[in-house]
């Protein structure tokens, strides 16, 4: 999966500075020309990352939720139903969380550029920029940005704190839904004694599906 991913991050690289370069002179000028090597690098390492780890973590977590839900129906159906209402409180959880992460990554690619058109022009003229002395001008107007960037990536850490916190409270208080209605079952005599293990088999691989189907997502 690895060499797939630095095989076709590698073909999108080339196949994106040859549209580059048969672009019109009046392009590279204007601001939707931004920095491209930073568009190809961090447009490229998210494609690596997307087919490399992010595609296995996917089938991964879905074959886990699935099929942790089918060995669970199998088991007890009963249990099974009322340990599934997490489900629904994680994927809304993550979903908005990736929501408005996604927001402030789209925000910083930017930033990005921007700080690396400077960083490419300074150098390309840098006896120019030696001559007048404009280094501490343009060192600070590269600060600047790298600081913009920089406040743009803190917001990031309240986010993930919410999305996992909420995220492991909703799974261990599906453990807890799982072994307290499982416990009020077996003294109604719904679970027989042999089915004991079966019973925790649902207690355990409900919430162990919900939590890989949010990694998944996450």
């Amino acid at each position: 999966m690895s060499i797939a991913a630095i095989r076709t991050t590698k073909a999108l690289r080339l196949d994106f500075i040859k549209h580059i370069l048969r672009q019109n002179i009046a392009y590279f000028d204007s601001d939707d020309a931004a920095s491209v090597t930073t568009q190809a690098t961090t447009n490229g390492n998210n494609v690596n990352n997307g087919i490399s780890e992010k595609l296995t973590l996917t089938i991964q977590g879905v074959s886990t939720f699935v099929s942790a839900f089918i060995i669970a129906f199998i088991v007890q159906w009963k249990l099974t139903l009322i340990t599934i209402s997490i489900v629904p409180n994680i994927l809304v959880v993550v979903s908005l969380a990736i929501a408005v992460d996604s927001k402030n990554e789209n925000q910083l690619l930017p930033i990005y550029s921007r700080a690396g058109q400077l960083a490419e022009e300074v150098f390309s003229t840098v006896r120019t920029v030696h001559a007048f002395w404009l280094h501490p001008l343009l060192s600070r107007k590269y600060d600047k940005l790298l600081g913009e960037a920089m406040d743009l990536g803190m917001k990031k850490s309240p986010i993930y704190a919410a999305m996992f916190s909420i995220e492991f409270f909703c799974v261990y208080c599906g453990y807890g839904l799982a072994f307290w209605q499982g416990i009020r079952m077996f003294a109604r005599g719904e679970i027989e004694e042999s089915g004991m293990f079966p019973f925790t088999t649902v207690c355990m691989t409900a919430p162990t599906g919900s939590a890989a189907k949010s990694t998944d997502l996450s």
